[in-house]
């Protein structure tokens, strides 16, 4: 033994320093230290003991990782999934195992090469042929560590090993970033894409994220139960000693200072600013409301979760205190009113995680809380109970786990909701071979290519905005196959596809339990299982098979709330029975020895509902084609634009020489110039579908006269504002200033003093008129009194007779109250959010009709339900007994 390491060794047990830390710190490169190397390590170590938080710009990248774990996908160990292999002829329904297959080609095959450190794809642009991937922002942490758990529990519903290296490579993704004391962390360097905010882009260090340790920590006790390989245990293990060191201890909640930023010599005093990070670029101003569900977010559920599979304590403890920091947020959910702060994703995470905590430690009130939760997100998103949302992926597949598990736990009947949702939510949302056909029939544009004149529209934290793809970005892949590979990818890519895969599997599980040798089924889906196999004709027929391989003392089967019970016919073997009923839904179907066939027959009719459908963020509902747009001294009529996109604002067409200079909103559905003296502006489901001036005029129009003039031409659909606005956030938040507008709702016109509210929203009697030259115009003096005026035509001229005054008599909405605009900000904005009556036509629980498909629902894609046979298909079925804990 060197002096050198007798030295340290001697400091080290000195301030108290363990063994087994000791060992630790020798094995970090699996060999002993150099002097330099050796006395760095030590300053490092005996810094952190002493209590003092070591500044990580001290250390270079490759000090921050534990080199003793796996590098290399091929030394990620994989054991295949054990249980029964055969084929059967079933009917052509919703089957979940058949979705499961098709999302394992995009897990394994939409991941990075090696130079890109394996990220998977988080976003993929299929309007290009062959389909252009991006790296999003920080995905490796996070997003890896989903499709690592989605893998598993998608070869667990399929049984199949097929392209086995993707598994490993998302594996050794998370494995070979790991520090020595199991957290991982984001490596930045060369890696433009790594950072998700500003704090930690300023920093320019890798960091350790709490929410993605989260995810982490489900995937490696999804592995752990799966193959028992020791590894995972120690790096999990570590994780959670390192957390709970890192967790704030507030009242009995916990909670992390830092949702992202934590290096391995950080030590946590409980003093010092705290970093509330949100989603991409979020920087909140405290831990309260959407910070702390963010904050908290994965690590009840992942750390219950361990705690049941290991029986680590400290992970009951850490899972228990963040859980409650959440709970007792008076932001996220206001106990006075009995509503919570928001339904998005931030909601509904927290929702899935912390109901997974609450009934591992029974804790009722908690239970309750997240039903409270779940009934108002229905209310919210679902409240014809039709299961028609187009609503994000990841809010719809986190409150369906949250129906299986309160479900199954006995903590309430949603097993109807549940079966609407999964029948007309998750089937369409994925990428199908014809989807794929499709793709490979668009012109092909590659990228690099210095005459490819096509701009992708990035969403990456890093590099926003309209990127030319005449060139290479470090981030942006298209291999040639890449139509191929995104077969199977459920609700986009990223986030999504970890999420909806995950619903997809407990769904999946949730189709029958056995326990105690009672079988329950729990909905009519096509299902293989050691205990019995469900095959479903439902919609198409009303027939399921039930084909006992078990045993059985009791036999529960649920039976839909549509079915008429008095025409419900059950026989077993052929012979009719007349079984019990459990409860209101569950026939009692009696003992079984094993090897009989249960069937149940009855009528499925169609039958229609009217029902508010949600119009869908960025689905595309009309066309505007603007003419003209004018104030006061400023004007542009669009002429001499060739055709083509708006450019961004100062380049390009967008230059303001033959016009006024338009922002518009890269992330959306963008405007485009019709070479014929229009600009085209699409209108969506999204309330900021906008252009308007970015740039002021070179005068204010405070204490003068002013004029907006608008000549347009628009579509039968779609709703619009236009007119006067006071600034660039379109007079946003709890105490708007107030505009001037004009809105088209159903082509009937009104005026309105505020855009986001129709409060102030008033009839003016004109019904614009589609597809020909119209006009709307504003006057606003010089003491701000306004005027409206309306045209059918096209006559620019603001003194033309043509304007007919539909200024309203008198305004009990206040819009007729002096304006007092200074600048002179103009735009046009979608009105698309809200709810719209249609009626929607139901077979069982399937949507096969939309009288008024306001959503742009892909109801297409139930076309077949409407037959009254379903057709038959061969299919490779596996049976397992081997599940997943959730709760």
């Amino acid at each position: 033994m060197s002096d050198n390491l007798s030295q340290f060794i001697e400091h080290a047990r000195a301030k108290g320093m363990d063994h087994a830390t000791i060992s630790l710190v020798l094995r970090r490169d699996g060999r002993a230290f150099v002097t330099r190397r050796f006395l760095q390590m030590m300053g490092l170590f005996l810094a952190l003991m002493a209590g003092s938080a070591a500044s990580a710009a001290e250390h270079p990248d490759e000090d921050y990782y534990d080199r003793s774990l796996p590098q290399s996908p091929g030394d990620i160990p994989i054991k295949p999934f054990d249980g029964e292999r055969y084929e059967a002829e079933v009917p052509d329904t919703l089957d979940l195992a058949y979705h499961a297959t098709e999302a394992l080609n995009f897990l394994t095959r939409c991941i990075a090469p090696e130079s890109k450190d394996y990220c998977i794809f988080h976003l993929m642009h299929g309007q290009f042929n062959p389909c252009i991937f991006e790296i999003g922002h920080g995905s490796n942490q996070n997003q890896n560590a989903k499709w690592a758990e989605s893998v598993e529990l998608m070869r667990a519903v399929t049984g199949s090993d097929w392209n086995i290296d993707g598994d490993r490579k998302l594996m050794a993704s998370l494995v070979r970033f790991t520090g020595p004391d199991g957290l991982f962390y984001v490596p930045v360097k060369d890696r433009p894409w790594a950072y998700i905010d500003p704090v930690t882009q300023k920093a320019g260090k890798p960091f350790a994220d709490a929410f993605a340790e989260g995810r982490q920590l489900r995937a490696l006790a999804t592995w752990y139960e799966h193959d028992k390989n020791p590894l995972w245990k120690k790096i999990a293990d570590r994780k959670v000693k390192r957390l709970a060191e890192l967790a704030i201890k507030k009242g009995d909640t916990l909670y992390f200072k830092l949702a992202r930023g934590y290096s391995p010599w950080y030590v946590e005093t409980g003093e010092g600013p705290v970093a509330a990070l949100g989603d991409v670029g979020q920087v909140f101003d405290n831990l309260t409301g959407d910070a702390a569900a963010n904050m908290i977010c994965w690590m009840p559920q992942a750390a219950v979760t361990w705690y049941r599979v290991t029986g680590n304590t400290d992970a009951l403890r850490l899972a228990r205190g963040l859980a409650r920091y959440l709970y007792e947020d008076e932001v996220f959910f206001d106990r006075a009113k009995g509503k919570f702060h928001n339904y998005g994703t931030f909601f509904t995470h927290a929702m899935n995680s912390i109901c997974s905590y609450a009934l591992v430690a029974d804790d009722k009130e908690m239970i309750d809380w997240v039903k409270l939760g779940l009934d108002q997100f229905l209310e919210h998103n679902d409240p014809d109970r039709t299961g028609m949302m187009t609503m994000h992926a990841c809010d719809y597949a986190d409150m369906m786990q949250v129906m299986c598990m309160l479900s199954r736990a006995g903590h309430g009947d949603y097993w109807e909701d549940l079966d609407r949702w999964i029948r007309n939510g998750f089937d369409w949302r994925q990428i199908t071979q014809a989807d794929v056909d499709g793709m490979n029939n668009r012109p092909v544009t590659r990228m690099g290519d210095p005459k490819t004149t096509a701009t992708l529209n990035s969403m990456a934290y890093w590099v926003k905005g309209e990127l030319p793809l005449n060139r290479d970005w470090p981030h942006l892949l298209q291999p040639d196959d890449g139509n191929e590979r995104v077969r199977g990818a459920c609700g986009g890519a990223g986030c999504c596809q970890g999420n909806l895969t995950r619903a997809c599997y407990l769904c999946w599980d949730s189709i029958l339990e056995a326990r105690d040798e009672q079988l329950t089924v729990n909905l009519l889906l096509n299902r293989a299982s050691p205990w019995a196999d469900v095959t479903s004709w439902v919609p198409c027929e009303g027939k399921a098979v039930i084909k006992m391989k078990k045993p059985m003392k009791q036999v529960l089967l649920r039976i839909p709330r549509w079915v008429d019970r008095t025409q419900l016919v059950c026989t077993v073997d052929g012979r009719e029975i007349q079984p019990g009923w459990a409860d209101k839904d569950y026939l009692n179907a009696g003992p079984m020895r094993g090897g009989e066939e249960i069937q149940l027959a009855f009528p499925v009719h169609e039958t229609t509902k009217e029902t508010r459908m949600t119009v869908a963020g960025g689905n595309r509902l009309g066309t505007l084609k603007i003419d003209y747009l004018a104030v006061s001294k400023v004007a542009d009529d669009f002429t001499g634009r060739a055709a083509g996109k708006l450019d961004a604002p100062g380049a390009g067409n967008n230059t303001g020489a033959g016009g006024m200079t338009w922002r518009w909103n890269a992330g959306m559905a963008a405007p485009a110039l019709d070479g014929q003296g229009a600009l085209e502006l699409p209108v969506t489901g999204n309330w900021n579908q906008y252009i308007d001036t970015v740039t002021m005029p070179p005068f204010v129009l405070g204490g003068q006269d002013a004029t907006f003039v608008a000549i347009f031409q628009k579509s039968g659909a779609g709703d619009v504002a236009m007119g006067f606005i006071r600034d660039l956030t379109w007079d946003g938040g709890e105490r708007p200033k107030g505009q001037r507008l004009f809105k088209i709702k159903d082509n009937k016109l009104y005026v309105s003093n505020l855009y986001e509210s129709a409060k102030t929203d008033e009839e003016t009697g004109v019904a614009i008129k589609s597809e020909r030259p119209q006009g709307l115009m504003i006057k606003k003096d010089a003491k701000g009194d306004v005027t409206w005026f309306y045209q059918d035509g096209g006559d620019k001229d603001p003194a033309s007779a043509a304007w007919k005054n539909v200024t309203p008599q008198s305004s009990s909405a206040g819009n007729l109250e002096p304006f007092a605009i200074d600048l002179g900000h103009i735009g046009i904005n979608s009105l698309g959010e809200g709810t719209k009556k249609s009626t929607v036509t139901m077979k069982g629980n399937t949507a096969v009709a939309i009288s008024e498909n306001i959503m742009g629902y892909p109801i297409g894609k139930h076309a077949k339900y409407r037959q009254d046979k379903a057709a038959m298909k061969k299919v490779r079925r596996f049976a397992t007994d081997e599940r997943f804990i959730w709760y």
